[in-house]
């Protein structure tokens, strides 16, 4: 049974169209549904077709719709020896109210030339009211009649140590506020919370009174076990001419955090929730020091972005290397679910029928109160052997033993023998040089490519979840920098850092803009009340992927 907190507070009274020319247009976008109840999530798909390098489209107002999670996915194909890119951008969208939304719009802007798709219509139906977490109709039955009031509740009144809990706000108003009201979340100390939420719009009646209720569900997991309590909820009214500020709060909500059992599995770190793992990979036949790019991926409902990584198993056949795990959250009938996919540089050392063992990952299931283990099949992959060393006898001719003795009149130096002989220590060298000369490009190519990625990720999670800006730009420019040059750069002074890059050949234009870029994000990052000079969040994010862009192409040269 949820808990509730609730206090009251009486008011003072596709088709496409291009817009220059006309040709096959490289734009178009669709929902994956028109018609969907108020509470339910509708994908927005837009595919962008064009040479490679094609920019993002521009989201446009979105009008009752608010973006709960985003992906990208795309391909290149070469026809004729002419490359063609199609990237793909699915957009989560949660209606905010009823009626007929409308998407305006989205546009682009390839090769100079702009081009548009056709709004998007969705209508949003009443439906019902969210569930799994209600009042009591005793409680509300007292409430009718008044303007305004506010009731806050928890879906779990004795959870388990980092299991999800849900605490939902709801303002409900039966007239127009009196101003644009403030919102101070909860006291929640002693618990993880979520950058992720839930917000409802939708109408109940009470007696003879229609309230329109505003409902906005935060994502918890407790980290400390024993009692514990969610603080007070705040909504602050400004005062308007002669009638004075108001506030609506809710009662604190207590809570019992369990323990988990005793005894946990070895290799048990803490996960909580319900999972699965698979692992893959992109060849089963290799060679020596040509690498294979694993992929595990952990799937599932809990904490994604908190919970710890599986534990690798030891492979001294292999050299590997790994980088961040690409974390995605959505929600599925109010719990939070999502997924964390693992990339893994693999390069055989060793050559032959080569297994890649299970990978285990445990966790605790609190709906079935156990814990549980999981674990990838086994994966064969084959390596090819080395190929044969020429031995140095072996190039030697087998003469006939001549009719007669007599004296050579050819000097050593014109047998085809002798030249053999220093030739082949000759050729050796040569190739052991090109041999190194490419495996340093591949090297250099799959140290960019991890860079660019690695990068790309921090400035898509600072967008997607709107963390710090700031540090996220100044950390992905960094972080880039030193990836490509292999050398750190964080202890060194921001001039010493355009020395390197001006060093490097990187232009002078690029270079001036990773200073400004760099410069400004320092200034937010330590002068939060004025936001710093220079751009602003959106801007700076955006400045930022260019420069990756940028940065690459002149490092790559």
């Amino acid at each position: 049974m949820a808990a509730l907190g609730l206090l009251v507070s009486l008011s003072a009274g596709l088709m496409w169209t291009s817009t220059t020319h006309a040709q096959a247009f490289p734009i178009k976008a669709s929902v994956d549904k028109d018609l969907l109840p108020i509470g339910e999530m509708v994908t927005l798909t837009v595919q962008v077709t064009g040479p490679p390098g094609l920019p993002a489209p521009s989201l446009p107002n979105l009008n009752g719709l608010i973006l709960i999670d985003r992906s990208v996915s795309s391909s290149i194909s070469i026809i004729d020896g002419r490359s063609t890119a199609e990237v793909t951008h699915r957009y989560i969208l949660q209606p905010t109210r009823t009626g007929e939304l409308r998407i305006d719009s989205i546009r682009i802007t390839i090769e100079d030339r702009p081009y548009a798709t056709p709004p998007i219509d969705v209508e949003v139906t009443d439906g019902t009211i969210p569930s799994g977490v209600s009042v009591t109709d005793e409680a509300l039955a007292k409430l009718e009649g008044l303007d305004f009031f506010v009731e806050s509740a928890i879906d779990k009144l004795n959870p388990y140590l980092g299991e999800q809990v849900t605490f939902v706000f709801r303002f409900y108003r039966a007239i127009d506020p009196p101003g644009p009201p403030t919102y101070m979340s909860p006291d929640v100390t002693g618990f993880w919370s979520s950058d992720e939420f839930l917000r409802f719009e939708y109408e109940v009646q009470l007696g003879e009174t229609v309230y329109e209720v505003v409902e906005t569900r935060t994502i918890l997991f407790p980290t400390v076990a024993g009692q514990r309590r969610i603080g007070q909820a705040l909504l602050a009214f400004p005062a308007i001419g002669s009638d004075p500020p108001q506030e609506l709060v809710t009662a604190p909500l207590p809570l019992e955090v369990r323990s988990l059992p005793e005894a946990a599995p070895e290799g048990y770190q803490g996960t909580v929730g319900r999972f699965s793992i698979s692992a893959t990979v992109d060849s089963r036949e290799s060679k020596i020091d040509d690498p294979i790019v694993m992929t595990v991926t952990l799937t599932g409902e809990g904490n994604i972005e908190a919970m710890p990584d599986p534990v690798w198993p030891n492979l001294p056949q292999w050299r590997s290397f790994e980088n961040e795990p690409a974390v995605s959250t959505a929600f599925d009938d109010g719990t939070l679910v999502g997924s964390r996919v693992y990339k893994r540089l693999m390069v055989p050392v060793a050559s032959g029928d080569q297994i890649i063992p299970s990978i285990s990952y445990t966790y605790f299931d609190p709906m079935a109160e156990k814990y549980v283990t999981i674990s990838t099949a086994p994966i064969h992959i084959s390596i090819e052997a080395e190929p044969e060393k020429v031995s140095l006898p072996n190039i030697y001719n087998i003469k006939a033993v001549p009719g007669s003795l007599r004296q050579a009149t050819d000097h050593t130096t014109s047998r085809t023998a002798y030249w053999l002989v220093w030739g082949v220590p000759l050729l050796l060298l040569v190739g052991a040089q090109v041999w190194k000369r490419q495996s340093n490009k591949r090297e250099e190519v799959n140290r960019a490519m991890r860079a660019s990625r690695e990068a790309r990720r921090h400035l898509s999670r600072a967008r997607r979840h709107e963390a710090d800006v700031y540090g996220a730009v100044e950390h992905a420019l960094t972080t880039y920098i030193t990836d490509r040059l292999g050398r750190p750069v964080a202890g060194l002074t921001l001039g010493e850092l355009i020395e390197l890059l001006e060093g490097r050949g990187v232009d002078t234009d690029v270079v001036e803009r990773v200073r400004v870029s760099i410069t400004a994000s320092e200034a937010g990052r330590f002068s939060p009340e004025s936001g710093g000079p220079g751009p602003n969040s959106r801007d700076l994010l955006n400045e930022a992927e260019l420069l990756i862009s940028d940065l690459e192409r002149e490092m790559s040269r």
